[in-house]
């Protein structure tokens, strides 16, 4: 068995199911992460929300960069591998139909997928269909929480019309269990 992890950012998989990916891994299953919103950001001045963030984390004009290195190695720990896709954080992005940012404020990072990044939500899907295999187990974060980047990673593997699986997203899940049953899909098994 094959399985893919779709992971919104470069920790989301490690976090929320790092030991269901050992467990395979020691079944001798091949295992890879697949993180979706891990590009640098763009050139030029950042959105203020971004550059908040950047100041706060104290990691650089890359964060991502360091970001991609601490993921590499975390895959490595495991034993299985990874792929680190060139979309950007929800942080770094516009609105296509606006123009204006994605995030203007905390509460933005959780809010609804924007119709203005629904062609977003199909370039994804175009990704990762090209990239998984049809035989592949696919394992989509369930996106508890509600963060826009986790909701769009989600919409795309079910796009697919594909089986797929789903992990509860941590910290999220941790914080709001209560948030959990409520987005599994009607047909799901807990």
């Amino acid at each position: 068995m094959t399985t893919f992890v779709i992971s919104p950012h470069l920790d989301d998989a490690v976090f929320s199911c790092g030991g269901m990916i050992a467990h395979w891994r020691r079944q001798g299953e091949a295992v890879t992460v697949l993180t979706l919103f891990a590009a640098s950001p763009p050139l030029g001045a950042l959105f203020p929300f971004a550059k908040i963030l950047h100041d706060r984390w104290d990691l650089g004009d890359d964060p991502p960069a360091g970001r991609r290195q601490e993921d590499i190695r975390a895959a490595e720990s495991l034993g299985c591998g990874w792929q680190h896709l060139e979309f950007h954080d929800c942080i770094y992005r516009s609105n296509p139909a606006t123009g204006l940012p994605v995030v203007s404020e905390a509460s933005d990072l959780f809010a609804e997928i924007l119709e203005g990044e629904l062609p977003l939500v199909r370039r994804v899907a175009s990704c990762l269909e090209e990239i998984i295999p049809a035989d592949a187990r696919l394992l989509s974060p369930l996106s508890t929480g509600g963060h826009v980047d986790h909701r769009i990673a989600r919409a795309a593997v079910e796009s697919l019309g594909r089986e797929s699986h789903y992990y509860a997203d941590f910290p999220y899940a941790a914080a709001y269990p209560e948030t959990v049953i409520p987005l599994l899909p009607k047909q799901a098994e807990e």
